[in-house]
């Protein structure tokens, strides 16, 4: 979502996700009494590599996200258990078939989408969300 900054492929996000696979590893040594299960090993999956999108195109500096995404998964499930089932006493998981944390409108509601954008004839508001997301809303400050 947020490309590009600080040297991550997905700025803010990847700290985040980064952040949140120390804190579960840090809780899970101490619940555990054994030395800690993650080393950053999903770490070198967020900094930008040199990709190449195809057999006979250019390389270029681009991120895996999907990599990234998988790594995080799977280190994510060996510490605080499956999706649905996590267990943590620091990190509270919110189902997001209950509540859409990081709603995006622009991908979520139709009536953000390129073709309504400074059209009287809006249609409603179709969903809740705890959090709405503004990202790549052109003049967003208008639409709020």
């Amino acid at each position: 979502d947020v490309a590009g900054g600080s040297g991550w492929c997905h700025a803010r996000q990847s700290a985040e996700y980064e952040t949140l696979l120390e804190v579960v590893a840090l809780e899970h040594m101490l619940t555990s009494n054994s030395p800690i299960d993650y080393k950053s090993e999903c770490m070198k999956h967020a900094m930008p590599q040199v990709v190449r999108q195809g057999e006979n195109e250019d390389y270029v500096l681009g991120c895996l996200w999907p990599v990234y995404l998988a790594c995080w998964h799977k280190v994510l499930q060996r510490l605080v258990g499956p999706y649905g089932a996590r267990a943590s006493s620091r990190v509270h998981f919110v189902d997001p078939a209950r509540a859409d944390i990081n709603y995006r409108p622009w991908s979520n509601e139709p009536r953000y989408r390129n073709s309504f954008i400074g059209r009287a004839d809006l249609p409603a508001v179709s969903n809740a969300a705890f959090l709405w997301h503004w990202v790549a809303i052109p003049n967003k400050t208008d639409s709020m």
